[in-house]
């Protein structure tokens, strides 16, 4: 990483400098960190000369965050920035990736395919059992499952992954110094096999939108998302709209008690995974299109 983390820091912890701003700095730097140097030195007119940016984001790089101590912080639990220009191929010009994030366990996780899973924190037993089935065989087939670290799905993906010997990767919806490993995984876990990623400043607390935004990130780290159980509003029905709308494989259970927000999912676009004995995992090459039709297109009414 050619940057130090304090220089980060300092760009991070700006009130109002968000994500496609900091990308934008990062970009312009090019990986120099005289470059950085040279950015800060530029000053109101430099800044609005070179990056036409608005007057609330000049307002807010004027400001000055107080970073001290702050990367000592980060090392003593084992946290630690990186850029986009450092990612895998894959990840670097994913827009719904953040730009920054830390990083804290075994980094090459997000090399491997992932499965990302989501569901309601208030999943029934048989959703927990259909997901405690989906891990196991993503253990099997030797992939990391993508997950934030609330209770109900996530949990028990998290949980049966670890306890079959495989590797995950959880997305905190806080700062690197608010998170705490659920108690629950804390004898599981192993540097390892596990990978924690934020993506927000190291000391902002827990947001039902910084969850929303988390879900982009989980979205982007997995190669297909998997819909447990979906409500008729709320967050893991925004994922699976937010996966749909950016063009991403999203498979939904097709269950016999099947929750609102699942149907809406499916009807939406995604693709239905049948529950039928035996559960199997969804297939990780993306669905080949139809063959082209040798009648011509039948006119449908807009109305």
């Amino acid at each position: 990483m050619p940057y130090s983390t304090e220089a980060l820091l300092r760009l991070h912890t700006l009130p109002g400098v968000g994500a496609k701003t900091i990308r934008t700095i990062l970009e312009w730097v090019g990986g120099k960190p005289e470059r950085m140097e040279m950015f800060w030195a530029m000053g109101v007119e430099g800044w609005a000369r070179e990056f036409r940016f608005k007057a609330n984001i000049i307002s807010a790089l004027q400001q000055s965050a107080d970073i001290t101590g702050l990367a000592d912080q980060l090392g003593a639990v084992g946290f630690q920035p990186i850029t986009y220009s450092d990612y895998p191929a894959h990840l670097r010009d994913d827009q719904l990736m953040p730009p920054l994030i830390y990083w804290r366990g075994n980094l090459a996780l997000w090399e491997q395919l992932g499965i990302g899973f989501s569901g309601s924190r208030y999943t029934a037993e048989r959703g927990l059992d259909y997901t405690r089935t989906l891990a196991e065989l993503a253990v099997q087939a030797g992939l990391t499952v993508v997950a934030g670290q609330a209770g109900g799905v996530d949990m028990m993906a998290h949980q049966t992954v670890l306890e079959r010997g495989g590797s995950t990767v959880i997305v905190a919806p806080e700062g690197a110094l608010k998170f705490r490993l659920n108690p629950q995984l804390q004898e599981l876990a192993t540097p390892d096999h596990v990978l924690v990623i934020s993506e927000f400043p190291p000391k902002m607390g827990w947001s039902a939108g910084n969850a929303m935004q988390r879900n982009r990130t989980i979205i982007a780290l997995s190669k297909l998302l998997l819909i447990i159980e979906a409500g008729d509003s709320g967050g893991t029905l925004g994922a699976g709209r937010t996966a749909l709308k950016h063009e991403r494989s999203v498979f939904v259970l097709d269950r016999p008690d099947q929750p609102a927000g699942n149907r809406i999912l499916i009807n939406e676009g995604a693709r239905a995974l049948s529950v039928e004995s035996p559960l199997q995992l969804p297939s990780l090459e993306p669905p080949t299109d139809p063959p082209e039709s040798s009648e011509p297109p039948t006119q449908l009414s807009l109305f």
